[in-house]
């Protein structure tokens, strides 16, 4: 619980999910995910009342897969009611496929979204992040929420993760594109993290930065036209 930048509390609700991505820094523990706890309601609970007592205004979930926690929703709410004017949300967007989980997940008071998504297409998409139908089940969540922010009058903020590797990196800007084309207009590019969990698979993944400064320059040059923007994540 250190103190973050512009006062955003960063809580982890634990390693759970429901893809199983090449890339994952988290991949060791993923294989023993059902052998480890996540933190219970009653911490996570307690990091909320933390932050906000030490001048937290915001906060972000992030995970694993904050989603797959029964009582997400519960958090969100008690994040609202402790007063956090921000509260958003990391997530491969899976679950909000169901309309009816999307919307509740808004009416507990989420203002922020950021989705994992790693192509524009199945192929790509579903092969990097280990689970057929992953794609089709991002996409929906995207659609969903944005058909009910427009429904509920709602300022939701919105961006795409994208893990820039050796399967994708020549599919960034028509990643982008597409995003662009579900109402995204910030796509947040990053490179492969390292640990020991993740190196057998990773390693291979890694792509020259000569490729990375290409497939930035010809996403971001289509970005001045498409209305859409880029920003690097521990780029140089």
């Amino acid at each position: 619980m250190s103190e973050g930048m512009g006062k955003t509390l960063s809580i982890e609700t634990g390693i759970r999910c429901n893809n199983r991505c090449s890339f994952c820094y988290q991949k060791e523990w993923r294989c023993r995910e059902a052998s480890l706890p996540d933190p219970s309601t009653d911490e996570l609970m307690a990091k909320l009342e933390w932050g906000i007592g030490n001048g937290y205004e915001s906060v972000g979930f992030s995970g694993g897969e904050p989603t797959l926690r029964q009582d997400f929703l519960e958090l969100v709410r008690r994040a609202r009611e402790l007063g956090y004017a921000r509260v958003s949300l990391t997530t491969n967007g899976r679950r909000l496929s169901n309309p009816a989980y999307a919307r509740e997940l808004l009416e507990a008071g989420v203002s922020g979204i950021g989705w994992s998504l790693h192509g524009p297409s199945e192929e790509v998409h579903d092969l990097l992040v280990g689970r057929q139908g992953a794609f089709k089940q991002s996409v929906r969540g995207i659609r969903n929420v944005a058909r009910l922010v427009s429904e509920m009058g709602l300022r939701v903020d919105q961006n795409v993760f994208f893990l820039m590797n050796r399967h994708n990196h020549q599919h960034l800007a028509s990643t982008c594109l597409f995003g662009r084309r579900l109402g995204i207009k910030l796509f947040i590019v990053q490179p492969i993290i390292f640990s020991k969990g993740n190196l057998s698979t990773a390693a291979g993944l890694q792509v020259p930065l000569t490729a990375v400064v290409r497939s930035v320059r010809k996403a971001a040059t289509l970005g001045a036209r498409g209305e859409w923007f880029i920003k690097l994540f521990n780029l140089p």
